[in-house]
């Protein structure tokens, strides 16, 4: 989700008025922060394999997913991203999250997996229906929290000035 937010001109106009380094770790801290919104719906939705659908440790998926952040300094801007950890892999299957989420996210066309057939998957969508229920709320938190982060700084800097 790209995200243009609209009726903040103000705060951003203070945030980019801040000196470079203090504006480098609000933006990142509050997208991060917002997006805690999206990771909760995907948490909520997202399926729960049983040991009688499949031979992986319940929860697994679930327990994965996390926010991952990449910054841009170039474009000054940052990318905030829902998805599973590929630190984590499932101590019954083998199965590292990461490679089968979009496996459980869209599902699979039956297929052979060596001289066995694999009847496929069924499609069990859990990101976008999250990204569909929170992005309104991500970017009204994201809008609010970057207003309060703003207004502190500037706050503290001007405290700061003002004791000189």
């Amino acid at each position: 989700m790209k995200a243009y937010v609209s009726g903040i001109t103000e705060t951003l106009s203070r945030l980019y008025a801040l000196p470079e380094n203090v504006g480098k770790r609000i933006t990142p801290a509050v997208a991060k922060k917002a997006m805690a919104l999206m990771l909760d719906a995907a948490r909520s939705k997202c399926p729960v394999a049983t040991k009688a659908t499949l031979n992986t440790t319940p929860g697994l998926l679930k327990a994965s997913l996390d926010i991952k952040m990449k910054r841009y300094p170039r474009q000054n801007a940052v990318a905030v991203v829902i998805g599973a950890r590929t630190d984590i892999k499932d101590p019954i299957s083998g199965e590292i999250p990461a490679n089968i989420i979009h496996l459980v996210e869209y599902g699979t066309a039956p297929h052979m997996i060596g001289k066995k057939e694999h009847p496929g998957a069924q499609a069990q969508p859990f990101l976008r229906p999250a990204f569909d229920e929170s992005r309104y709320g991500v970017i009204m938190r994201f809008r609010g929290l970057l207003k309060e982060r703003v207004d502190k700084a500037v706050k503290k800097l001007n405290k700061g000035t003002a004791k000189k």
